[in-house]
């Protein structure tokens, strides 16, 4: 073999293969857009474990995982990215570990072991950077009224969803000149109000000051979890790609009904 012939192939071995040929045939799609997108996700649980993979596989810049709880056996009919052998260890370093080994292409991924309420000035900090925020710690309205009043300061889209059963949904709430989330909410406790509204959220190093809600029991499977979460990443990139999409959406899958 000649010397420029072994050079042409050491080069073509050495070529980045391109990962997301597929998707940038969609028509109206911009794999740019999407490699400039920095995302925070709140929760790697049932639905913070398929949003995380789903955003390492389109390709986004980088990625923030937040969680302070560790693997237990009822998680691992829906929460993807955890196996048997990470009963009893952190959430946030699981996923990472499952992450990098099977689904990372080219993403950057930042994990934060913390409990969120306690971390709040770590989360504003973090949040600061990012392009969009997805919602999936469940302790409460106070929390996702905090969140969204944090999104609508910074300027970016706040994703919400969840589950119960048969039922998912996905949430977008947008920054200002949006209403105001907090404003159209008849919170009760005017003080906590006043210490979430978007004049002073960012000034907290803690969110201890208000109850959490009393939810029942979860009730899910691994399609309902992931279906909430794929609705999740299509409703923040088809907002990114400027389709005018409605606050809510609710899907009834024992009908397959979306409202």
């Amino acid at each position: 073999m000649s010397s420029s012939t072994s050079s042409t192939s050491s080069k073509s071995k050495s070529k980045t293969p391109d990962y997301f040929t597929k998707q940038k045939r969609i028509e109206g799609w911009s794999q740019e857009l999407v490699e400039k997108q920095t995302v925070f996700c709140l929760g790697v649980g049932g639905l913070g474990c398929t949003v995380a993979l789903a955003l390492c596989r389109l390709g986004v810049k980088k990625i923030y995982i937040l969680d302070m709880d560790v693997v237990e056996a009822h998680n691992l009919n829906r929460q993807i990215l955890f196996s048997k052998k990470h009963i009893g260890k952190s959430k946030v370093f699981s996923a990472l570990e499952t992450l990098q080994q099977c689904h990372n292409l080219q993403t950057e991924i930042v994990p934060m072991e913390m409990d969120a309420l306690k971390n709040w000035d770590k989360i504003v900090a973090a949040a600061k950077t990012c392009t969009a925020v997805i919602n999936m710690i469940d302790v409460g309205d106070y929390w996702d009224l905090a969140v969204q009043s944090l999104c609508s300061v910074i300027g970016i889209p706040h994703i919400i969803g969840g589950t119960y059963a048969n039922i998912l949904s996905a949430d977008i709430y947008l920054p200002y000149p949006s209403a105001c989330w907090l404003c159209c909410n008849n919170v009760p406790d005017k003080k906590i109000k006043a210490n979430l509204l978007p004049s002073v959220i960012m000034s907290h190093d803690k969110l201890d000051f208000f109850p959490h809600d009393d939810h029942p029991p979860s009730a899910s499977t691994v399609y309902i979890a992931s279906s909430a979460a794929y609705m999740m990443i299509n409703t923040l990139f088809q907002h990114l790609s400027g389709v005018k999409l409605p606050t809510k959406s609710i899907f009834y899958v024992n009908t397959m009904e979306l409202f």
